[in-house]
């Protein structure tokens, strides 16, 4: 503004190198990692959850921002429409996916329909077992 206005002659910003941001290559699973990871999970109350990131390739917080109304295991489909982020000074918060086309509609392969089912099924009875200490919570995969 002040260059447009005259009273300065030149942008002292355009005097700066900018940093230069990053880039973190993703580096998947290999074959075998990823079956020491099913190993791994099998029989824990959040095996779904690293079954549904494992074989879909869901960010973290896509997972973890899934609600039950998001996964159709009728249909055979998952709708990832929200992520769940920690932001500074506000706590865990529910955030559009990173991008326009991170919101999508997933096939799930029936492994997948069996270890959500399964899943749905030990949540209620997690929630059954609290009683009146139960917090609701329309999230898919919850602590």
């Amino acid at each position: 503004m002040a260059v447009r206005w005259q009273l300065i002659t030149v942008n002292p910003a355009t005097l700066v190198d900018a940093p230069q941001a990053t880039q973190h290559e993703f580096v998947p699973l290999s074959a075998r990692e990823a079956r020491r990871l099913i190993r791994a999970a099998r029989d824990d109350r959040l095996e779904a959850r690293w079954l549904v990131g494992l074989a879909l390739g869901l960010r973290q917080g896509e997972a973890l921002g899934l609600w039950w109304d998001d996964a159709d295991t009728r249909a055979g489909l998952l709708r990832v429409r929200r992520a769940l982020q920690r932001q500074r000074g506000g706590g865990l918060v529910f955030t559009d996916p990173k991008t326009h086309r991170s919101k999508r509609t997933i096939p799930l392969p029936p492994p997948l329909v069996d270890a959500l089912t399964a899943h749905r099924d030990r949540q209620e009875k997690e929630r059954i077992t609290a009683g009146s200490l139960w917090r609701g919570s329309p999230c898919v995969f919850t602590t």
